[in-house]
């Protein structure tokens, strides 16, 4: 009789447990942008998953959730490709994912372990403010972006604090007068409201 109790309950904390993650490259994704699909059952996957870097099977290089087929909650990336032949990175970008689009905040990393920039995310597109400093922690850059593009006030430094460029940006492009170090420059006027 005790027997038959035991049983209902390990299936109840198994069916509660969270499911292990899953490796990326294990899934199938018929192109760029497109679903995570278990290749054994031909459904969207829901989960955490993992991906492991190149040449070493050990390194976790990207944690993540998918929630049907889609990158979907809290992701970490260890490993930029444009950094791969680096060593281990640490934490290179932190942030959510909504739907399969970025979404909300996130934040850039040196390897040492030092924020390298803040900005946001709206359905996917750069939205918001961006911040970056030098490794030293000093500023580096400021300036905004509106649906993906740099819009407003642009200012960059040099590590030593001078001002390196100051400036208005327009969809992404320079407009009025910019200083750049010690000379100024003139671009097309730009259009009202923009700064």
């Amino acid at each position: 009789m005790k027997v038959r109790h035991l049983i209902p309950a390990v299936f109840v904390l198994l069916g509660c447990s969270e499911p292990m993650p899953r490796d990326l490259d294990s899934l199938v994704q018929e192109g760029e942008g497109a679903l995570f699909v278990d290749p054994e059952t031909n459904s969207p996957h829901s989960g955490p998953v993992f991906r492991v870097a190149d040449d070493d099977s050990t390194r976790v290089v990207f944690r993540a959730v998918l929630k049907d087929g889609d990158f979907h909650g809290p992701f970490t990336d260890y490993d930029p490709e444009s950094f791969r032949d680096r060593p281990s990175l640490g934490v290179y970008q932190e942030g959510e994912y909504s739907n399969g689009l970025k979404e909300g905040p996130y934040a850039y990393f040196y390897s040492s372990g030092v924020i390298l920039g803040q900005a946001s995310y709206k359905s996917g597109l750069r939205d918001g403010s961006y911040t970056s400093w030098y490794e030293s922690g000093e500023p580096r850059s400021e300036w905004a972006y509106s649906n993906g593009e740099r819009n407003g006030p642009y200012v960059f430094y040099h590590e030593d604090g001078r001002l390196w460029q100051k400036g208005v940006m327009f969809d992404g492009e320079r407009c009025g007068e910019w200083l750049e170090d010690d000379a100024t420059l003139t671009y097309d006027p730009c259009p009202s409201g923009s700064h």
